[in-house]
């Protein structure tokens, strides 16, 4: 039979109205949700008025079956005709045997730290044993023949630890053994483990802790000295390790083997738990504990223990418990060959909002249905106690196999038929113990990518297939299918449940070979662009395009021109073939797209090109083919109307982005992917050459960093057209990390990958879906931003000034990943100095000029 003892400290005596609290055994064996108090103090000690508030039960403690139990009252009094204090608030812990009687002899049952040996050597006060407290902390010895108490009350509440033999009775056992007055603590010696391998293996290690040693907790490591018969000695302190003041560090304790490494490990709480990994019984002062925290307020620590191996992995587990979390939560975290899983295992709450502080007592680490799993007991402060039985575990294998495994789609005609594969999934599972053998009912699901989809074991691929680079993942996920009967005792069936960290799906690929892309199945494409604008004309019933008059190269458009054309023709010469290519133009606000033509038929195209907008018709998407093949060439015309363009444009602005697909290209180091950007500032001088007169200097305010500090644009170089050699300042703000080494060979090896690549253009930027989530940048929205002065020189009529720069890649992924696009808007103004009087800037606005960054969905 098993049997749950649970204190309830605050309860009234079964035969008086004295509140002195009871400790009640639970049968678990029954179906009755009753548990009887125990009858174990005699006549004289009912009548004694100490007792009453003694809080019996504050600590019960158990060798196991059939073995001494242990029960304490901190509280218990001694009413003694003092000079100075009327009681002496000694405690008391009660010894008793399987049968939960007390002996006939009181030495042997009832046991009082601070017995009249401590009270007749020194004067009964505060500063040596008159509130001693006995009961705090209480526990039997590994060696299964010793009890240890701790009594935080003791020398000015530094506390006792005292160790004795059972049977005190016995003149052949060992004298108490006890260490106090130590002065490294300054507060509370009370709870209690002991372990025969936390220092060296077969020896005893008694760990108490001192919540308020050290100002934020402290827990000392005791050990029996076999120079001094009578005393603990200290071997070494832990203390807090954030140092956070009065977190009682060392409130509770637990020691477990969490890596199975023979060796036990120790969990200490003081707001959060800290785990020590023992390092073979070495270097304890040293070691760097895991930290696992609650919530706030949650006390999250105020109890952990102990609760076996409730997986039968191997690895001993714990248990936390955070009573002020909602109603009480108790956390249950496994041990690993790591030490500890930080990741609980499991969350269990009382699920009634009558049961207040859930959690505040746990115990563990016995079998009560004898199905080899430790079960775990709960208490909570509303008279409630849980029994929680853990369910056997059970670890099942998976194996996937795919046939075939890899298919030619273009050779197999995937695209006008049916492409089947099969799917073959195998299962085999194991439990501990090896007796256990249960029968097991799984779920099992098979899954492809989401447009690939066919809940079966012959899998379909779909003809329209467009992605037909990236392997094809083929996965099958298990579960176990739960049983809610119950037994004819109305207890639930504890069916088995799957290994918490076991794999749960097995993973194959699809590989799909592509002829147009080499023997090593990589496409690497050629793609260049070339675009003009053309006017649009009938002739003849027929639209007929022509190139737009020309000023210093840049084309001519005028408001009566209505609608524009914009001619693109975009070859793949020598290269692979260009798998879901595409092309991406921003246009100003003063246009926008309005339809794609063809110089042909869609159905005569062996390439037929489509373009979608957004809203504003400013951000156009061209899908070219897929793929584009090698040596294939495409021509189209996106007609853009004009009806934005007033009397004060002068320029317009079209930037072009490439969107291909590559397949498995091998990784760069971080740093190297920095995309390439330039900002260009075009300077008219409509007066007289300033080559002599006067200086003047373009001031720019470069954004270098984001508002939390990130590298935003790093700035390469500067270059100039029209002027003298430029050489802007400060001089450390271009190219800063040219003196680091391995920069300049980063730079090198980005230049070679990028020529194999051969983008587009140099302001191949990556480019996000289409979403409608934007933001905008600037220096007056908190971007750090330093000034570079660069001085035109010689400025005659017109100069070009080109500031070179990366794209910081890691903070723009990091940083603005959910975005679509990005602006970064660069401030500019022109200043005059050292200038005649009769020589002056007509306007000297600020002038802005923007950056669009589309980013690339990783």
């Amino acid at each position: 039979m098993h049997s749950l003892l649970v204190g309830a400290p605050q309860a009234k005596h079964h035969h008086n109205e004295n509140v002195t609290g009871v400790v009640y055994m639970c049968d678990l064996s029954q179906t009755s949700e009753r548990c009887q108090p125990i009858q174990f103090d005699s006549n004289e000690f009912l009548n004694n008025k100490g007792i009453n508030g003694q809080w019996m039960g504050v600590r019960v403690t158990s060798q196991g079956p059939g073995r001494n139990v242990m029960m304490c009252a901190h509280r218990y009094r001694e009413w003694v005709p003092g000079e100075y204090v009327p009681h002496l608030l000694t405690g008391q812990c009660y010894l008793l045997g399987d049968d939960l009687q007390a002996g006939g002899d009181e030495r042997t049952w009832r046991r009082v730290v601070c017995d009249s040996q401590h009270l007749l050597s020194r004067r009964m006060d505060h500063d040596w044993f008159a509130y001693c407290q006995q009961g705090h902390g209480a526990t039997f010895a590994k060696d299964n023949a010793s009890v240890i108490f701790g009594a935080p009350g003791a020398y000015q509440w530094k506390g006792i630890v005292r160790m004795e033999p059972i049977d005190d009775g016995d003149f052949e056992s060992e004298d108490p053994r006890e260490t106090g007055d130590i002065n490294q603590f300054d507060h509370r010696l009370i709870p209690l483990h002991r372990s025969s391998y936390l220092v060296r293996k077969g020896e005893l290690t008694i760990v108490s802790g001192a919540p308020r040693g050290g100002y934020s907790g402290q827990v000392a490591f005791l050990k029996v000295d076999p120079a001094a018969r009578r005393n603990l000695s200290v071997e070494f302190i832990l203390s807090e390790p954030g140092l956070a003041l009065a977190s009682s560090f060392g409130y509770d304790l637990a020691v477990v083997d969490l890596n199975g490494d023979g060796f036990l490990s120790k969990t200490g709480v003081g707001g959060a738990v800290y785990i020590y990994i023992n390092n073979k019984g070495t270097n304890w002062e040293q070691a760097k504990p895991i930290q696992l925290r609650g919530r706030k307020d949650s006390m999250f620590g105020l109890a952990v223990q102990n609760i076996g191996d409730i997986n039968q992995d191997g690895f001993g587990d714990i248990a936390v418990g955070a009573p002020y979390e909602n109603n009480g939560r108790v956390y249950i975290y496994c041990g690993s060959p790591r030490g500890i899983n930080k990741n609980h295992a499991q969350v269990i709450s009382p699920g009634s909002n009558k049961v207040t502080l859930f959690g505040y007592s746990l115990s563990g680490d016995l079998d009560v249905d004898n199905n080899h799993y430790p079960d775990l007991a709960i208490g909570a402060l509303s008279a409630t106690v849980f029994v929680y039985k853990a369910k056997p575990v059970v670890s099942v294998s998976i194996f996937l196999k795919i046939t075939p495994n890899a298919i030619d789609v273009t050779k197999e005609q995937c695209q006008t038929q049916t492409c089947y594969f099969a799917a073959e999934a195998c299962y085999r599972y194991t439990a501990n113990p090896g007796t256990l053998n249960p029968k097991l009912l799984l779920n099992y699901t098979f899954e492809a990518d989401s447009e690939r989809r066919k809940l079966d074991s012959l899998l379909e691929l779909v003809r329209d297939i467009t992605d037909k680079l990236h392997k094809i993942p083929i996965s099958v996920a298990i579960s176990l299918v739960s049983s809610s009967s119950s037994t004819q005792t109305g207890q639930s069936d504890l069916s088995p449940v799957l290994n918490l960290y076991q794999q749960k799906r097995a993973i194959s690929e699809i590989t799909l070979i592509n002829a147009g892309c080499g023997l090593d199945n990589i496409c690497q494409s050629k793609l260049v662009v070339e675009y003009k604008f053309c006017s649009m004309q009938k002739q003849n019933s027929k639209t007929v395009f022509k190139s737009l008059h020309k000023d210093n190269d840049l084309a001519v458009i005028t408001p009566s021109d209505g609608e524009i054309a914009l001619e693109i023709t975009v070859t793949n010469k020598n290269g692979d073939d260009a798998h879901q290519s595409g092309l991406i133009i921003a246009l100003p606000d003063t246009i926008h797209y309005s339809t794609v033509h063809h110089t042909q038929s869609v159905s005569d195209m062996e390439t037929p090109v489509s373009c979608t907008a957004n809203d504003k018709g400013t951000l156009v998407s061209c899908e070219l083919g897929n793929p584009l093949q090698r040596d294939g060439e495409v021509t189209f015309y996106v007609i853009l109307a004009t009806s934005g363009i007033s009397l004060s444009t002068s320029m317009l602005t079209l930037l072009f982005y490439s969107k291909r697909q590559y397949m498995e290209l091998p990784d760069l180091p971080k740093l190297l992917w920095v995309k390439a950007g330039k900002y260009e500032f075009r300077i008219t001088n409509l007066g007289r050459p300033l080559k002599s007169f006067a200086n003047i200097s373009l001031n720019i305010f470069w954004p270098k960093e984001n508002t939390v500090g990130k590298w935003l644009l790093y700035l390469t170089h500067v270059s100039s057209k029209g002027v003298q050699p430029i050489l802007c300042s400060p001089g450390a703000e271009i190219n800063p990390l040219k003196h680091i080494k391995g920069w300049s060979d980063i730079q090198r090896r980005r230049r070679e990958v990028e020529g194999e690549l051969e983008p587009l253009s140099t302001e191949d930027i990556s480019f996000l879906p289409l979403k409608e989530h934007t933001k905008t940048l600037s220096c007056s929205d908190g971007l750090k931003c330093v000034e570079i002065r660069c001085p035109l020189q010689g400025l005659d009529s017109n100069a070009l000034i080109v500031l070179h720069s990366h794209l910081w890649n890691t903070t723009f992924t990091e940083d603005y990943s959910s975005l679509n696009y990005l602006e970064i808007l660069v401030d500019a103004t022109l200043t005059l100095s050292h200038s005649p009087e009769n020589i002056g800037l007509s306007d000297e606005t600020v002038s802005k000029v923007k950056l669009t960054v589309f980013l690339r969905e990783s």
